[in-house]
Parts: structure tokens; C-alpha cells; sequence
């Protein structure tokens, strides 16, 4: 597991626990983009974001 930034399908900055890497190649880069692409369908947006909020602040809140 990792964090990677994408920018423009022009550049993907990796993170890792020991290093940082900026990935320019079009087919790694198709990867990366492919892969945004999947977990931006699994977000929730709109009310179901804005819901998945609420609750996640008031369990905050209840901590004390």
C-alpha cells in the first residue's frame, strides 16, 4: 500500500514509507489513472457523503 498523487495523466507522484517517486511512463501512468478511476466510483458524493459526514462527526463528538 501506498499514496500516489495523479496529475493530468502527465505525472504520478508515489509515496511510500521510505521514498518518493515521480512516475512520467504513459503505461504505468495508465495504471495509476485506471486505478483512480475505480475508487472514484466507490465514493460516496452528494447526500450519501454528506451523511457518511454527519455520523462520522457525531461519533467524534461522542469520544468526550
Amino acid at each position: 500500500m501506498h499514496g500516489w498523487d495523479l496529475y493530468d495523466d502527465a505525472a504520478a507522484v508515489v509515496g511510500t514509507e521510505t521514498a518518493t517517486g515521480l512516475i512520467t511512463d504513459t503505461r504505468d501512468l495508465l495504471q495509476y489513472r485506471q486505478l483512480f478511476d475505480r475508487l472514484e466510483a466507490l465514493a460516496s458524493k452528494g447526500d450519501a457523503l454528506t451523511a457518511a459526514l454527519a455520523r462520522l462527526r457525531s461519533d467524534y463528538a461522542s469520544l468526550g
